[in-house]
């Protein structure tokens, strides 16, 4: 994107080249100027307002002759201000209020018609492609059309949301349209926020003012006021938007339409969140509890309430969640209530509460919400009670089982409530191992859990049991054995069968405990079986090549002097990983640019992959960093926005000394899976570095 100039002159001209310049190719042979963009932007004020003023004329000109006695002459007027689109609407609006009730009726009839033109040569293809036929579609297909501009990259789409907040006669989608601006100029994603200059910002709330500068109109106004309030750096008049808010709350009760539950909610949130960013947060509260008073169907409800807790505890609002959480707990216990006197609330409280376990399950979720809503409070001693309610399923038996435990033990890891996830976890775990069913997956999914958070000793013990079942129980080893890993580096499509990897992983976390209890002795010797098991566990011979490089002598010593491992060990590990990689590498190439479309995913998987890993090991180890940039970079082209393969390339610009670029990729890593603690921790390293 073009970096502007923090000054209303230079928004002004950037954005009305880009509004009013895609018809100057259509009027050209008329006026006989020049069409080039970048020669237009780059002529004098007064040569560009000349020019706006000619076809303003022949704006005018058209309107006139929309009353014609002619009807040749109407028609053509008629085409040509459908062709000449958006530019005409101003003038076209004023029309309808002429004294000649040919030309007023002329001019309603363009402004609504499907033919009439929202985009011009000088547009952007993209945007050139989603409105070719924006006219003719109906509601769904422009609020879609809507919503896909917003996602353009570099903010393409914004002229053209502009145009439509000002000229959409919808007046529901013309505010659908601000509220997307709203979003596309200041999004909710902190890092972006953080990236974009100050200057920047300016320059395009500056952009939006001279857009909609005399526009009437709802959403023009919202954007006039946001706009203002922005460059102006006065605090936001939450008086002002809560009067916004109840007039479509009253359009919205009213059924005029305009409006709707949607728009409501929509804007209720981005007040909301703009008065944060401001640090007003207790008026931020006060306009987020209009959400309380939006309903829905019984049936909506706990999808609606879950959406609306999680975006009230991501941004730090937790007052929403037990003021609404505590109406819908006692909803429920009413409509409870009523059903043990009367069968007919009973069959309604049934389809409610009962059907599917849907409502039941929700209450454990909104139980765990409400936790994390008080501790967000620092009232801990509620956070436990409500953790412990949701925990012990409220006596409900019928839902408590290994699925049910699995699941919202995810749900917390999510969430980030990592001593929750882990008791939820646990219990799934013990579950499992009682009914010997999901043994492998549970324990896998918990094992990786306990050593995200550093906890070795936990992750070794779960599996350990997996483990101690191999030993005595082969129809186990032969279901485990009919998962198929991704191979990495081994010749020839040989793969490590799934049982010796998991053994492998038990080793390694076995050794990281040891290491942390300076076992060096027995955790060499658990490293090196661990490698046999697994030669494709690079982790392995990272650690291994970790323990030697510091070392003087050719042996590490434990405590009592003996002898444990040689630096040459180790190298020779290293070595033998680097030949396999280098010897696969070039195979798992051909077979992606030979491969079918049946197989090109599979094949695109596992080169990525492998790239990824050799980066890894080689950035770990110090070694060969160049080589290691450049295979982490083929690997993020080939599968973008991979947390791990983000992770990868943010260490190797680390090692290369690019500190900077790799705090901002290590954030994005962050942003794809922020339950990852490893992710996290990584990122205070690299910017520890620069303090």
């Amino acid at each position: 994107m073009r970096r502007l100039i923090g000054s209303k002159a230079t928004a002004a001209c950037f954005w009305g080249s880009l509004l009013f310049l895609p018809i100057l190719s259509l009027l050209g042979s008329v006026f006989g100027f020049e069409t080039d963009t970048e020669a237009t932007s780059a002529n004098s004020t007064s040569g560009a307002a000349e020019v706006d003023l000619k076809i303003e004329e022949q704006i005018a000109h058209l309107i006139v002759s929309l009353g014609s006695e002619k009807y040749a002459t109407r028609h053509q007027a008629q085409l040509e201000l459908e062709q000449i689109g958006v530019p005409a609407l101003d003038q076209l609006q004023q029309a309808q209020l002429n004294s000649d009730p040919q030309i007023s009726t002329a001019a309603k009839f363009i402004i609504r018609s499907r033919y009439i033109r929202w985009t011009g040569n000088d547009d952007p293809l993209s945007v050139r492609r989603l409105l070719d036929q924006y006219g003719s579609g109906d509601s769904a297909y422009r609020s879609e059309r809507i919503d896909r501009l917003s996602r353009l990259p570099n903010r393409q789409g914004l002229p053209a949301l502009l145009r439509i907040v000002r000229y959409e006669t919808s007046i529901e989608l013309s505010k659908r349209a601000a509220l997307t601006l709203m979003t596309v100029i200041q999004p909710r994603n902190k890092t972006l926020q953080m990236a974009e200059s100050v200057e920047n910002q300016k320059s395009q709330w500056l952009a939006v003012i001279d857009a909609i500068a005399n526009a009437e109109g709802t959403s023009c106004g919202w954007m006039r006021t946001l706009a203002r309030n922005r460059l102006d750096s006065f605090p936001m008049d939450s008086k002002w938007w809560q009067e916004a808010i109840d007039h479509e709350f009253l359009l919205v009760a009213n059924k005029h339409g305009g409006s709707s539950r949607e728009i409501v909610s929509e804007l209720t949130r981005r007040v909301a969140e703009s008065l944060v960013t401001q640090g007003q947060r207790d008026a931020a509260v006060g306009i987020a509890m209009n959400l309380l008073r939006i309903t829905y169907s019984n049936r909506e409800r706990p999808m609606i309430a879950e959406d609306l807790y999680h975006w009230a505890l991501d941004r730090e609002l937790p007052e929403i969640v037990i003021n609404h959480s505590t109406r819908f707990l006692e909803e429920v216990e009413k409509i409870a209530n009523k059903a043990k006197d009367n069968q007919q609330a009973a069959q309604s409280a049934a389809q409610w509460i009962a059907s599917d376990r849907s409502i039941a399950w929700f209450s454990i979720k909104l139980r765990y919400l409400r936790a994390e809503a008080y501790r967000q409070l620092n009232n801990f001693s509620e956070a436990d009670r409500e953790s412990l309610a949701a925990f012990s399923r409220l006596g409900d038996t019928e839902l408590v089982g290994i699925a049910d435990r699995n699941y919202h033990g995810d749900f917390l890891r999510d969430r980030m409530e990592y001593d929750w996830a882990e008791r939820e976890m646990q219990e799934a775990w013990n579950l499992a191992q009682q009914q010997r069913l999901g043994m492998l997956r549970i324990g896998s999914e918990l094992a990786e859990m306990l050593a995200d958070g550093e906890d070795y000793a936990a992750a070794e013990k779960v599996l350990r049991a997996l483990v101690e079942r191999f030993e005595i129980d082969p129809d186990f080893v032969r279901e485990t054995d009919e998962v198929t890993p991704i191979p990495i580096f081994l010749p020839d499509g040989r793969t490590v069968l799934y049982s010796q990897r998991v053994r492998a992983t038990w080793l390694y976390y076995r050794a990281k405990a040891k290491l942390l209890n300076s076992q060096n002795e027995s955790a060499w010797d658990d490293l090196q079986q661990a490698l046999v098991c697994d030669p494709e566990n690079v982790d392995v011979t990272i650690i291994m090549m970790g323990l030697t490089k510091n070392v003087e002598r050719e042996v590490i010593e434990t405590q009592k002097g003996n002898q444990v491992a040689t630096r040459k060990q180790a190298e020779k590990a290293f070595a033998t990983t680097v030949v396999a990689f280098r010897e696969t590498l070039p195979r798992l190439e051909k077979n992606l640019a030979t491969s079918s479309n049946n197989d090109g995913a599979t094949h695109k998987k596992e080169y990525s992959n492998a790239l990824n890993t050799y980066a890894w090991l080689l950035s770990s180890t110090d070694h060969d960093l160049s080589t290691a940039l450049e295979y982490s970079e083929l690997a993020c082209r080939l599968t973008p926005n991979n947390p791990a393969f983000l992770d990868t390339l943010a260490r190797c610009h680390f090692k290369n000394g690019n500190v900077v670029e790799a705090i901002a990729i290590q954030e994005q890593a962050v942003a794809a899976s922020p339950e990852l603690r490893e992710l996290r921790r990584n990122l205070d390293n690299f910017k520890s570095a620069l303090k």
